[in-house]
């Protein structure tokens, strides 16, 4: 079989945002809940690791989110699912105004 890549999800999302021209949109939907690895099978993103995989998008839009949905302990047959609309901000000039 392919070998385990602790860190595949996080680099499977920096490769989508090479990928993606700047401004672009991803949608996104993801199980979310305590953080959890059911081995071999996904992930649950939690407070721990929901943060690291979003780092260095916009989030945009946040459909099924509500407040303590992160701490819900939920087994690995139900779980609850994001839909999240992320923009690319890679490669984006900002410009900042002087005050």
């Amino acid at each position: 079989g392919d070998p385990l890549a602790a860190y595949g999800d996080l680099r499977a999302m920096q490769m989508v945002r090479c990928a993606l021209k700047p401004g672009g949109r991803l949608y996104l939907s993801v199980p979310v809940g305590r953080d959890m690895l059911v081995y071999n099978l996904h992930r649950v993103y939690g407070r721990v690791r929901l943060p690291l995989l979003l780092h260095s998008w916009n989030i945009l839009n946040v459909y099924g989110w509500s407040e303590g949905i992160l701490d819900e302990g939920r087994n690995t047959r139900t779980r609850i699912e994001l839909m999240l609309v992320l923009e690319n901000t890679y490669g984006i000039q900002t410009t900042h105004s002087e005050l």
